[in-house]
């Protein structure tokens, strides 16, 4: 169930930052982030990446334990490509965002921005699947035996309102519907209609938080923020509901942009999971750190070296739950 469970980890620290970017200029414009990742990654949900086989999960389990760890090496292909018209304040683009990237979800971004002279920046997103699916397993509770995958497509929407009224909050609203194709969770150990209902795992995600930008001098900024997420999902088991808090500090200089950001989620389950007698609450930690280095290394031109550097961790009561990820990526970027 791949957003919902194996990482709420990441839901914290997705966004490096909540604010907007200055619009680009009027015209074709884009930016694009080109490079690989490796690490390791434990859950007990996800299956593969539908397109490129990169195993996220063990296809086989003999228990109802915490989840073994998969190593994980992949590309990473960001970008974002629009028109700016000539009023330099509208912008239409497509593209994907690393948070959605780096959590699996897979979607594409079709996006209107506006920059208004008092009420700040608004930007608008339709998130479509973009044809190939992330796998989780129909029915992850099979042991001994090779279990079968399906496809979760997610879709939705998110609104982003940067300097809100001029001031330097921020907020960004979120909405996104998980859909698998054939969800089979509890089948395998002969549980009722009821009892498999409760650990279905489509259904819709609420996310909305709130962030504001302290200036501390010319080249440092912090901004702390709050977040409340609501997992509605078919199975009222597999809901949770809670909090987020995050702060984000950002230093800047010629040749060196450095952003770590810290995060911590308090998740609260629904009802209490039919095989494991428990409720899927959760602590939920996080941490990353990303490195830009503008204009330091000639011979690459226009193109910007940055790596990055994350870490979360969803500490369930139920064990099969846990979910955890490292990475480490390097990568190249360029706007134009």
């Amino acid at each position: 169930m791949k957003k919902l469970l194996i990482l709420p980890i990441m839901a914290g620290l997705s966004l490096p930052s909540l604010a907007l970017q200055p619009i680009l200029d009027p015209g074709f414009n884009g930016i694009v982030n080109l490079g690989g990742s490796t690490g390791e990654i434990e859950t007990n949900f996800l299956s593969q990446v539908d397109g490129i086989n990169i195993d996220l999960g063990d296809d086989r389990i003999d228990s109802f334990d915490n989840p073994e760890s998969e190593s994980l090496t992949m590309g990473v292909t960001n970008f974002d490509v629009g028109y700016t018209l000539a009023s330099g304040k509208t912008r239409f683009s497509l593209g994907n965002d690393f948070q959605d990237f780096i959590e699996f979800d897979r979607t594409m971004r079709i996006a209107v921005r506006h920059d208004f002279d008092s009420l700040g920046s608004m930007k608008l997103a339709g998130l479509v699947p973009p044809g190939l699916a992330t796998k989780v397993y129909s029915d992850p509770y099979q042991t001994d035996v090779k279990r079968s995958d399906t496809d979760m497509e997610v879709s939705g929407a998110r609104f982003t309102w940067d300097r809100i009224l001029q001031s330097n909050f921020e907020t960004v609203l979120t909405y996104k519907n998980i859909d698998i194709d054939n969800e089979h969770s509890g089948r395998a150990l002969g549980l009722n209609k009821h009892e498999r209902n409760l650990l279905k795992r489509d259904g819709d995600v609420l996310r909305f938080e709130v962030g504001y930008k302290f200036t501390l001098n010319d080249r440092n900024t912090l901004r702390p923020s709050i977040a409340y997420i609501d997992r509605d999902l078919d199975g009222d088991a597999m809901s949770q509901d809670g909090g987020i808090i995050d702060l984000t500090h950002v230093y800047k200089s010629d040749s060196l942009v450095w952003l770590n950001k810290l995060s911590y989620a308090d998740m609260s389950g629904d009802k209490t999971n039919p095989i494991f007698d428990k409720k899927n609450d959760a602590d939920i930690y996080g941490i990353t750190s990303v490195m830009s280095f503008p204009g330091s290394i000639g011979f690459l031109g226009k193109w910007t070296p940055n790596i990055a550097v994350s870490w979360a961790d969803s500490d369930s009561d139920i064990d099969f739950n846990e979910s955890s990820i490292w990475m480490v990526s390097a990568a190249l970027s360029r706007k134009f």
